[in-house]
């Protein structure tokens, strides 16, 4: 009989992630079992004590007023224990408690598991070690619970953050991008009602106002992409990344001395139209910006490797210095003291290779170009 009671407690343990359900699973067997007549869980520190878990339930799980050195007492024992039922265990009850006797369990840090028999006068040697095993085990599940919980939690509190982030950056948006058309009307207006009476420097003035408030509108819009990029679940369809990329260089103002040649045929992959379109763009984008030659280059091509491919865009441009390979893509990150770069561009690029689980690397030698090499999975999407 023992021998099948520890094997239907062992079956209970661990049963569910919810706390409430984990503790019902095993400690409504263990009632009926060993014709118990009450438990309860005792989750106690410095600054408060309360009852996680008790059958019958109550309404009141505080206990300001309760003995927590007592507490503390059975907990640095570290083993199991029965007490009769004595004022000291009276007042630490969120039960009335008349007669009997309790075994009280270590749950680490869970607390104190407290079973009450109000028939019996002594819990047994054979029923505490009959019974330790077990709920050193259930300890275990009960930790199990509450990580998965905290995990729950923290997702939740993750999730509200994205989206008032996201909100954040598009009220920004609106807010600041309205402000900025207005400067640059009233700028255009002045320019025009002054353009008699303008010098060279006082063009060249106006024209810095222009390119600032421009480089601006390019930050704005960059910050916008950049904080949902990785936010809209779409859903993903095939894409054939010819056509695609063909496209953005089509639509793009590619100078007359840069060549784009694709090196082979890009493949069809899945995903989503809008993340692929900027993370092509931005990469040939700043293939063209950083290209110093008479004659520019830029290549781009594609293998397979397990599980996806592998991608490239090569130019023949001025390099980057090894020490700020990893620089280059972090946010306003930018190498040269462009008046319309904004150091966005390629911390989106890396970012829409996050969404899709690849990576992103670069190998470059100044004054000869860069190599943008990255990972893209078929099943890698979000």
């Amino acid at each position: 009989m023992d021998i099948l009671q520890l094997y239907e407690f062992s079956m209970a343990i661990g049963k569910s992630l919810n706390y409430k359900e984990n503790c019902d699973s095993l400690l409504k067997l263990i009632m009926s079992r060993k014709g118990l007549h009450s438990c309860w869980i005792h989750a106690y520190q410095s600054n408060y004590c309360r009852v996680t878990y008790s059958i019958p339930a109550i309404t009141n799980d505080n206990f300001p007023n309760c003995n927590k050195n007592f507490l503390k007492e059975i907990h640095n024992q570290n083993r199991p224990m029965w007490f009769p039922i004595t004022d000291d265990i009276r007042q630490i009850a969120p039960l009335t408690l008349v007669s009997g006797c309790v075994a009280v369990f270590n749950l680490k840090d869970e607390g104190l598991l407290f079973l009450h028999n109000s028939k019996k006068q002594e819990f047994t040697e054979i029923e505490l070690n009959q019974l330790g095993p077990i709920i050193d085990k259930f300890t275990l599940s009960l930790q199990a619970s509450a990580a998965f919980i905290k995990q729950e939690q923290l997702l939740i509190s993750l999730e509200k953050q994205n989206q008032e982030l996201s909100d954040y950056a598009h009220v920004v948006s609106h807010d600041l991008k309205s402000p900025l058309r207005n400067i640059e009307a009233l700028t255009s207006w002045i320019k025009e009602d002054s353009s008699a009476s303008l010098d060279e420097k006082g063009t060249q003035t106006f024209d810095l106002i222009t390119a600032n408030l421009e480089k601006m509108d390019g930050l704005i819009d960059g910050i916008l992409k950049y904080s949902t990029i990785d936010k809209d679940n779409s859903e993903s369809y095939l894409i054939n990344l010819n056509d695609l990329v063909t496209q953005i260089i089509t639509v793009m103002k590619v100078p007359q001395n840069v060549n784009v040649v694709f090196i082979n045929e890009l493949p069809v992959i899945r995903g989503d139209k809008y993340r692929l379109q900027q993370l092509f763009l931005n990469l040939i984008v700043n293939a063209i910006k950083y290209n110093d030659k008479e004659k520019g280059l830029i290549e781009i091509g594609s293998r397979a490797v397990l599980g996806g491919h592998e991608f490239f865009v090569r130019d023949n441009g001025k390099g980057i210095d090894k020490a700020f390979n990893h620089k280059i893509f972090e946010m306003f990150q930018s190498l040269e003291s462009d008046s319309q770069a904004t150091g966005i561009g390629l911390s989106i690029v890396k970012k829409v290779i996050s969404y899709y689980k690849g990576e992103i690397w670069l190998d470059s030698v100044l004054g000869q170009g860069s190599t943008f090499y990255f990972t893209l999975y078929d099943n890698g999407a979000a």
